[in-house]
């Protein structure tokens, strides 16, 4: 009896030591595997920007300067860093003046830029904006971009569009903005007429 009454001691004794003890605590660690983002199928369309009129005095008269985006599903497709597709965009560009007679009525492409785009921008890029600036001496300045088709990027390939009171279209690269495309194509050209 004695000896089991020592076993059960024993027993007991190591039982409350290894309940003592630490918990081994394991490496695993256990999480969801992530999704893998689904890039839409369908061709999207970046917003329409509806023209706004914004009157300027250049020279003695008055102007009226009205710019209109819109995607053009004929135009070739513009592809996102996540491989989104967009439809890439016409830009118009009226300028009235004051007796309501036109002085300019253009349509902006890609195109007419890529004399200052590289391949990649040329082929996946698309026409973002081209807002007015400011009245420079005997031009109209206007801030043109042609970039990546997600309106949350900020890859885009900065120029001035100037158009001089005889209606001749100047394009150059902006080279003002800090924010510029380190792969655009460098141009030795900058100061020539387009002709666009």
């Amino acid at each position: 009896m004695k000896r089991i009454l020592s076993l059960i001691l024993l027993g007991t004794v190591l039982l409350s030591i290894s309940s003592c003890k630490d918990d081994k605590k394991s490496d695993n660690i256990i999480t969801s595997k992530p999704e893998k983002e689904v890039i839409p199928t369908d061709t999207l369309a970046m917003t329409t920007i509806a023209p706004e009129a914004r009157t300027v005095t250049w020279g003695e008269g008055s102007y009226t300067i009205s710019v209109k985006r819109y995607a053009d599903e004929s135009l070739p497709i513009a592809i996102d860093e996540s491989g989104r597709k967009y439809y890439d965009n016409k830009i118009d560009l009226k300028i009235s003046r004051a007796d309501g007679s036109v002085f300019m009525d253009k349509t902006f492409q890609k195109t007419d830029f890529n004399r200052f785009l590289d391949d990649n921008t040329k082929e996946n890029g698309a026409l973002l904006g081209l807002p007015f600036v400011e009245v420079e001496g005997n031009n109209l300045v206007f801030s043109a971009s042609v970039g990546s088709p997600n309106e949350m990027s900020d890859e885009f390939v900065p120029m001035k569009v100037k158009i001089s009171r005889m209606g001749d279209i100047h394009i150059e690269l902006d080279n003002d903005l800090d924010t510029t495309n380190d792969n655009a194509a460098p141009n030795p050209q900058t100061n020539e007429d387009d002709g666009v």
